[in-house]
């Protein structure tokens, strides 16, 4: 089943203790639900459209079957609640940071909540390089696979969706014939 936040609406501003949205829930491509967080650390609220309560149902149960979220310190059961706040993230994620830094920087981490940015600049200035115009020469694309090799090799992800992925490919080839 395929679970997905649309039309959302985030306030920054509005967000204490947990994100400030609005969003309609689909589930496989039908809109089920209107979900929404005051962003003052209650719960988050799930009301079904008409003629949807079922689905919904069926949803909960659903969310209820996937694997608990488990940190260094806790474990979650998995919740409906549990998965809008992940695909909450993720969107914050995607809309906010890589649309935001990709062009600019290589963004990556051991998670999508503490992204490191890693940035070049042109010798003697403060002007930034962006990935585009270090994928235009060899010198560019060396330093760039260096930071990516560095990154695979401590586990970490390279989220950019705009550095090439045989670039990506080929340093994972690399590293594992250096097992």
């Amino acid at each position: 089943m395929k679970i997905e936040l649309r039309n959302v609406s985030y306030n920054e501003r509005l967000s204490e203790d947990s994100h400030c949205f609005s969003a309609d829930l689909f589930a496989d491509g039908k809109k089920i639900a209107s979900c929404s967080d005051g962003g003052h650390g209650g719960m988050t609220r799930i009301s079904p459209y008409k003629g949807c309560e079922e689905e919904l149902r069926q949803i909960e149960e659903y969310a209820k079957s996937l694997p608990p979220v488990i940190d260094q310190h806790f474990k979650l059961e998995m919740d409906l609640e549990l998965l809008i706040g992940q695909l909450m993230n993720d969107y914050l994620f995607e809309n906010k940071v890589l649309k935001k830094y990709q062009n600019r920087c290589v963004v990556l981490g051991s998670d999508k909540t503490n992204p490191m940015l890693r940035y070049w600049y042109f010798s003697g200035t403060k002007k930034k390089i962006p990935i585009t115009e270090m994928l235009q020469n060899d010198e560019g694309k060396k330093l760039l696979a260096e930071v990516i090799k560095e990154a695979l090799s401590n586990n970490q992800t390279i989220y950019n969706t705009n550095i090439p992925e045989e670039v990506i490919k080929s340093i994972e080839l690399e590293l594992k014939q250096c097992e």
